[in-house]
């Protein structure tokens, strides 16, 4: 036997009418819900930070020019600190990232990767939340990457 049933059953809609019903629900439940933000960026980290000053510093006793420290933390989600400076030829580029490499290993500090070296006019030093980019001032012009992180705070050795 049947049971009566006390309410009557759901209306359905066809699929016009659903789409748009749910469209205006989501429409109304996006406008209450906080802007989403993005979980892989970290707000700080003041170790980056620090290991991204200390290689400006070992930079500077090596005579790189136009040394800048970006902040980029809340801005990047592969790194926390970009280190950007110049030499004057490949030869001082190699110098300058092998003197970032002997003296930080000195400290247990190795970069993961480095691309560059002898004969080129960029080289890239991989330390996880902190990367280096030395490069001839030609090259630097040409990429900008001063430009592309203009909005980051950063800070300058001279």
């Amino acid at each position: 036997t049947a049971t009566p049933q006390t309410q009557p059953p759901p209306r359905r809609m066809g699929p016009a009418k659903a789409s748009s019903a749910q469209a205006t629900t989501q429409k109304s439940a996006a406008l209450r819900r906080p802007p989403k933000t993005d979980a892989r960026l970290p707000q700080n980290n003041p170790q980056a930070l620090r290991l991204a000053q200390n290689i400006a510093q070992r930079l500077l006793e090596k005579k790189a020019t136009d040394i800048v420290l970006f902040n980029v933390c809340n801005k990047s989600s592969y790194a926390d600190a970009i280190v950007l400076a110049s030499g004057a030829s490949e030869p001082h580029l190699s110098s300058l990232s092998k003197h970032v490499w002997e003296s930080l290993k000195e400290e247990n500090v190795r970069p993961i990767s480095v691309e560059g070296g002898q004969n080129s006019s960029w080289v890239l030093m991989d330390f996880g939340d902190v990367v280096v980019h030395l490069f001839s001032p030609e090259i630097r012009a040409l990429y900008d990457l001063d430009g592309l992180w203009s909005d980051a705070p950063r800070e300058y050795f001279h």
